[in-house]
C-alpha cells in the first residue's frame, strides 16, 4: 500500500470514528496496521490527533513528510455538491417549554409582587399602583419569556 492510498483509508476511517462507527481503540490499533516502509526500510504512519505523516527513526516518531509524497491539496467542493453547514437544529418543544415554565414565574412573582403593594398601600378602596405593578410584570414577562424561548429555539 502507498502513501496516497493510506492517506484515502484514514480519512475513511476518520469518517467512521466521527459516526460512532469505530472506537478510539478501534482507530489506533488500524492506524497501526496502515504502517507503510519506503525503499530506504523507514516506517510510516499517520498520526492519530494530528493526522500528519510520521516517522520512526530508530528510537521515536519524528513528524516528517514520506519521499516523493507532499501533502494532500483541499478541494474546494464541486457546485454540484452542496457544502454543508453547521446550524443548530431548531428546538421548538424546548423553546415552548421555556416561555411556558418562564411566563409561569413572571406572573407568580408579579403577583405575590402586586399583592404585597396592595397590602402595604391599602386605603380600603381598589390600589391602581397595584394594578400598574401586575401591568408591568405582565408585559416585561412576555418580553422576556419570549426572549428566553428565541435562545432556546436556536439552541444557545
Amino acid at each position: 500500500m502507498n502513501f496516497a492510498e493510506v492517506e484515502r483509508v484514514v480519512a475513511k476511517l476518520r469518517q467512521d470514528l466521527a459516526a460512532g462507527r469505530l472506537t478510539e481503540e478501534q482507530f489506533k490499533a488500524r492506524l497501526r496496521e496502515l504502517m507503510v516502509q519506503d525503499e530506504r526500510g523507514h516506517w510510516w504512519m499517520v498520526g492519530y490527533e494530528t493526522g500528519d505523516w510520521y516517522r520512526h527513526d530508530g528510537t521515536d516518531w519524528v513528524p516528517d513528510q514520506p519521499p516523493g509524497h507532499y501533502a494532500p491539496q483541499t478541494v474546494s467542493p464541486s457546485p454540484a455538491q452542496p457544502v454543508a453547514t453547521a446550524r443548530p437544529k431548531p428546538r421548538w418543544l424546548w423553546a415552548i417549554v421555556v416561555f411556558v415554565l418562564s411566563e409561569v414565574i413572571t406572573v407568580i412573582v408579579g403577583w405575590a409582587f402586586a399583592l404585597g403593594l396592595a397590602f402595604l398601600f391599602y386605603d380600603g378602596g381598589d390600589n391602581p399602583l397595584s394594578w400598574v405593578c401586575w401591568g408591568l410584570f405582565g408585559f416585561g414577562g412576555l418580553v422576556s419569556s419570549f426572549f428566553l424561548a428565541r435562545k432556546a429555539w436556536r439552541g444557545n
